[in-house]
């Protein structure tokens, strides 16, 4: 059996309170592995799972779609460049790549139905001068159109029809926006957050932010931001600044992921170990949950279980009420990206080392997982 489905589980049963702490003993059984696939391409995405297919980018311009059960490829399509996670909605996988490129693939054959390309130059020195090496990120579906964010500073609206143009939306540089409800959250380096009806364009709201920086995400009649250490939450409705909470570890980069019940998610990142729940409606640290490394992304498993990937190579669970951690998984690789639950399965991409290769080779594993978490 593979080394990776044969390590066991630890359980890290950490207290409640704020404090943190953890104790762990090991646990009779592992996870079982049921496939996995290796590629050189070493940043593989999460996989969006639909129809009994996990769709990911499994090279620089190439999408192809793994049963669900046995990873077996189940078509394979080469585009210009996708690489950024896909999102797929009414049967159609909508992908963004390194220049600019968005796509619209058929996931039933794989068929490619459009491809659009915005040549926005890159203005930075070396050999990406001149070329439009900006990457893109799909958004969502609105009136006819698949909105795409993209680090040259626009929100493009491209026809589902035809695969061209219908709009384009400038907003401040970077990947900062989401897509909820028929409007985006941008935020701006001129310290102003901006809410954007998706369907006219126009702005419905603006106001001063925080320092936080990161994306927002909004969950039920709130916008949420947080970074260099500080949580931050707005009403979707005209802005106002409804809360703001710092955290006592000051990390310099986080992240809100997810909601759970009364508690947001928020994860530490880079220079804090720690998964923290906050109050959605008040702010207050409701938990907070040591793990081992710096959790990088996480994806909820069930109604309470939070599955909190580390650089570590660790994926701790979580019960996402209380902040117990319930156990932590050694991967023996470096967890990048976000797991992703579905099918009774947790889809772990990942890098491992090889040699001779900087960044490694990309894996994607899949594993059984334990109905009693």
């Amino acid at each position: 059996m593979n080394r990776i489905a044969v390590l066991a589980w630890v359980l890290a049963f950490a207290s409640a309170n704020q404090a943190g702490a953890r104790a762990a003993t090991p646990e009779a059984e592992p996870w079982k592995e049921v496939w996995k696939i290796t590629t050189d391409w070493p940043w593989l995405r999460s996989p969006a799972v639909t129809d009994g297919k996990a769709i990911v980018g499994t090279g620089h311009d190439v999408l192809t779609a793994l049963e669900l059960n046995t990873g077996e490829v189940v078509w394979a399509t080469k585009v210009r460049s996708a690489f950024q996670g896909a999102i797929v909605i009414d049967g159609v996988a909508y992908i963004g790549g390194s220049d600019n490129d968005m796509h619209a693939v058929n996931v039933r054959d794989g068929k490619l139905l459009w491809s659009y390309q915005a040549f926005t130059p890159w203005e930075g020195d070396g050999f990406m001068k001149g070329r439009p090496s900006h990457g893109v990120k799909a958004l969502g579906v609105e009136e006819g159109c698949a909105l795409f964010s993209s680090s040259d500073g626009n929100v493009y609206g491209i026809s589902l029809a035809d695969g061209k143009k219908a709009w384009q939306l400038g907003s401040p540089p970077g990947w900062s926006r989401c897509l909820s409800g028929g409007v985006l959250y941008l935020l701006g380096k001129d310290d102003k957050v901006f809410a954007v009806d998706a369907r006219t364009r126009g702005t419905l709201w603006a106001k001063e932010r925080t320092t936080v920086h990161r994306f927002p995400y909004r969950f039920g009649g709130a916008v949420f931001m947080a970074g260099e250490g500080r949580v931050a939450a707005l009403s979707a409705r005209d802005g106002t600044q409804l809360w703001v909470t710092d955290t006592p570890r000051k990390a310099r980069m986080m992240a809100p992921l997810q909601a759970v019940g009364d508690a947001l998610i928020v994860l530490g990142e880079w220079d804090d170990d720690t998964v923290y729940g906050l109050h959605r409606e008040t702010g207050k640290i409701l938990w907070q949950a040591r793990v081992t490394g710096y959790p990088r992304s996480s994806a909820l498993w069930g109604e309470d279980k939070l599955l909190a990937s580390t650089n570590a190579g660790m994926v701790s669970a979580i019960n996402a009420r209380t902040g117990h951690v319930l156990a932590e998984r050694p991967l023996g690789v470096t967890g990048m990206e976000a797991p992703t639950v579905a099918g009774g399965l947790i889809l772990v991409p990942s890098q491992e080392p090889v040699e001779g290769k900087p960044h490694g080779r990309g894996v994607l594993t899949a594993y059984r997982l334990d109905a009693g978490g």
